[in-house]
């Protein structure tokens, strides 16, 4: 289970700060409107300075559920409505699409190519335009096209 949720909670303890590697956390109990107080953990030091005990403080987390185990990561603390922690762009993980492109045409090539050894060991003539046009095949297969 995992989901994000924006609720505003009072801040009934602030723990000392600890390490993982060198990752910085900050963990914190609070208590929502419903009364159920829990642990909370923060992995930026600008939400940690606006940790006071007693205090109403408007936060965006994420719900982790592993077993027996809830973890509530906070990503985000609301001063006046507006968000504290300015949100980065987001890494972009992968390939271009003119990266894919290019894979797609090399290995669609390269398959070409085992086909055309394998039918000359077999003494079956093959031309450049013939390797070309069942790489050609292959592109259009990992395309959908």
């Amino acid at each position: 289970m995992e989901n994000t949720t924006r609720k505003t909670v009072t801040i009934t303890s602030v723990a000392e700060p600890r390490k993982s590697g060198d990752l910085n956390i900050y963990d914190f109990m609070a208590q929502d409107e419903a009364g159920e107080t829990v642990k909370y953990t923060a992995f930026n030091e600008a939400i940690h300075k606006h940790l006071k005990t007693g205090e109403d403080i408007d936060i965006e987390f994420k719900v982790t559920q592993k077993g027996d185990y809830t973890n509530r990561s906070v990503s985000q603390v609301y001063i006046g409505g507006k968000p504290l922690v300015e949100k980065k762009e987001q890494k972009r993980f992968g390939k271009s699409p003119e990266e894919i492109r290019s894979i797609e045409r090399q290995t669609s090539l390269k398959c070409a190519t085992d086909i055309a050894v394998a039918k000359i060991g077999k003494g079956i003539e093959m031309d450049t335009k013939k390797l070309l046009d069942i790489a050609k095949q292959f592109v259009a297969f990992l395309t959908g096209d």
